[in-house]
C-alpha cells in the first residue's frame, strides 16, 4: 500500500498490540480526533487483537499481510487517513528518532520502507 506522504512516525517498544496501541490511539485522538480503525501488518505484529479499548470506546484493528510492515494506517471518524512510519522495536534511540523526524518532515516524500532503508533499519 504505497503512500506519498507520511504524517509522522511511531516507535513501539514491542510487537505486542495490546501493550502498544492504547497509548498510540490516545495520542492520535488528541491530535486528529477520534480514531475509527487501525490497519497493521499481520506478519510482524502478534495478531489476534480485534479491537483495543480506549476512553472513547473500542477501536477495531484490521490485520493484512499485504500492508507494508513499516506502516501503520489510522482512519479517523471523518474518514481521514493517517500514515505513520513504524520504527521496529529494539532500534537504537538515536536511529529511531532520526527516522521519526524524517517521517514527520512535511518536505519528506520518502515512503516508510525507504526511510528505514536509508537508516539501515530492518523493517520488522
Amino acid at each position: 500500500m504505497p503512500n506519498a506522504t507520511l504524517n509522522g512516525g511511531w516507535w513501539p517498544r514491542s510487537w505486542e498490540p495490546a501493550a502498544e496501541l492504547p497509548g498510540l490511539i490516545a495520542a492520535l485522538t488528541e491530535h486528529y480526533g477520534p480514531i475509527r480503525r487501525l490497519i497493521l501488518n499481520s506478519q510482524v505484529w502478534r495478531t489476534g487483537l480485534e479491537s483495543t479499548a480506549v476512553n472513547s470506546g473500542p477501536v477495531p484493528v484490521r490485520w493484512f499481510s499485504t500492508t507494508e510492515p513499516s506502516l501503520l494506517i489510522a482512519i479517523t471518524e471523518p474518514g481521514n487517513q493517517i500514515n505513520l512510519l513504524v520504527v521496529p522495536p529494539g532500534v537504537k534511540a538515536a536511529t529511531a528518532q532520526a527516522a521519526m523526524d524524517k517521517a514527520a518532515d512535511p518536505a519528506n516524500r520518502l515512503q516508510a520502507p525507504a526511510i528505514l532503508a536509508v537508516l539501515s533499519v530492518p523493517a520488522g
